[in-house]
């Protein structure tokens, strides 16, 4: 998800040294790969996409209107929120939201005084990476937070223009919460620096005000997988297998000079070591005496232009199943589309968001005491995408037939919008100069 740069980063752990291979010679080859961020630019269009209009709420109450501008108290739209927790789901598979209500004055005694003086519930997102912790019942079709424990950190002033950077640990049950402080000193323990506890009721039901967007089911593990973690996966194969083809370049694009017959002597040489080039002329009085260059037959560079093209296709292929098939077994998302609410996976990743998203809103009226039932409505744009879906598997069967090349495979697949308008070309030229394919010049023209 972070691009070439956080692949670079993590080092072995995505792109494994081979053995016998230098530390010099291995970081010399990790800081010539490039990524061709395919996952990247998917969930980038994606996301552009399912929010390429303005997200509408029907019925919000008057006083909740506020939450159509600013629905996080920070001046995020719904609109804007509801793109952040799509994006998060789709890369992780599920995420958090938090409804809370803004801390009592001293003069509130009551949540009916916090009404009264006209403090307003906002909504914080929470990334998965964050909780630490979370249980959940499913009451009446629904799914309800009954416990969450999850780690984050705030920047907060120290003094007249000093900033500090803060940890804590906040923990909520149906009842009550709790907030530890991370100490300076590690021999310490947390304190404790806020607690209380809570009235909150949602729909009849005393819960945790936390919304669960989840695109994907748990397994056995009890963990989600990302729902484009086969795409992701196939990224990271056609990283290490670009990372060997531009290193085996690097080497069988300078052929190596032979000389037989000769003696040391003949060579020139430079502070011992032999000086060649094309200034450079190399005589011999043994009539034995020849030279020739030697050059890689291209045998195993050809075999890796294949490798690279059948992971080009595989990843082309797995980017447009969310727009035109269906899950294999039977779970809530198949369900749905079974039943007829979406004619796509990633259509029915926009319901599940609206569906949090008016979730969300009806747990700040909650917080108001006031039941609220809105509906909110996310207009994507899929049609052109869905339509091409068909143009790419015919594309894909194009390519593996030999019918057209792999540069005019990715042309036509930037024609369709299969690559999004943000994705950097420059940088994936730079990297695939080396294999000799001339880049994506042609296609960001």
């Amino acid at each position: 998800m972070g691009g070439t740069r956080r692949l670079r980063e993590s080092g072995k752990a995505y792109l494994p040294q081979h053995e016998s291979e230098t530390e010099t010679g291995y970081k010399t080859r990790l800081q010539g790969t490039t990524l061709l961020n395919v996952f990247g630019s998917t969930v980038a269009q994606m996301t552009s996409q399912a929010f390429a209009n303005t997200v509408t709420v029907d019925d919000l109450p008057e006083d909740l209107a506020y939450a159509q501008a600013s629905i996080d108290g920070k001046g995020k739209t719904v609109s804007d929120f509801g793109r952040r927790i799509f994006d998060c789901a789709l890369k992780r598979g599920e995420c958090f939201i938090l409804v809370d209500m803004p801390s009592r004055g001293e003069d509130e005694r009551t949540r009916r005084d916090s009404i009264e003086a006209n403090r307003q519930p906002y909504a914080v997102f929470i990334n998965p990476s964050q909780m630490l912790a979370y249980q959940s019942e499913i009451i009446q079709g629904q799914e309800v937070v009954t416990y969450a424990r999850w780690k984050h950190t705030v920047v907060e002033r120290e003094g007249e223009f000093g900033e500090v950077e803060k940890t804590y640990v906040t923990e909520w049950t149906d009842t009550d919460w709790r907030r530890w402080e991370k100490p300076e000193s590690k021999e310490r323990d947390w304190p404790v620096v806020g607690e209380g506890t809570h009235d909150f009721t949602f729909e009849g039901v005393r819960a945790v005000p936390i919304v669960h967007l989840s695109f994907s089911e748990p397994g056995d593990d009890g963990l989600r997988r990302p729902p484009l973690m086969d795409l992701a996966d196939k990224n990271i194969e056609h990283w290490q297998s670009s990372s060997d083809q531009r290193n085996i370049l690097t080497f069988s694009r300078f052929p190596i000079l032979m000389l037989a017959g000769m003696s040391a002597e003949d060579v020139p040489n430079s502070n011992g070591k032999a000086a060649l080039g094309p200034q450079t002329l190399i005589l011999s009085n043994s009539k034995d005496a020849k030279g020739n260059y030697l050059e890689p037959s291209g045998a195993a560079i050809a075999a890796g232009e294949r490798d690279l093209d059948r992971l080009e296709r595989a990843m082309a292929l797995l980017a447009a199943q969310p727009y035109i098939s269906r899950p294999g077994s039977i779970t809530a998302t198949q369900t749905a589309l079974e039943e007829g609410k979406s004619s796509s996976i990633v259509e029915h990743w926009v319901e599940l968001t609206a569906q949090a998203l008016a979730r969300v809103i009806g747990m700040l009226g909650a917080w108001r005491n006031k039941p609220v039932k809105v509906s909110v409505q996310i207009k994507p744009e899929f049609a052109a995408m869905t339509a091409n879906a068909e143009k790419v598997k015919a594309l894909i069967e194009a390519r593996r037939n030999g019918d057209i090349s792999r540069r005019q495979f990715w042309i036509e697949m930037k024609a369709l919008d299969f690559v999004s308008d943000g994705f950097d070309f420059e940088e994936n030229e730079a990297g695939l100069t080396a294999e000799g394919e001339g880049g994506f010049e042609d296609v960001a023209a």
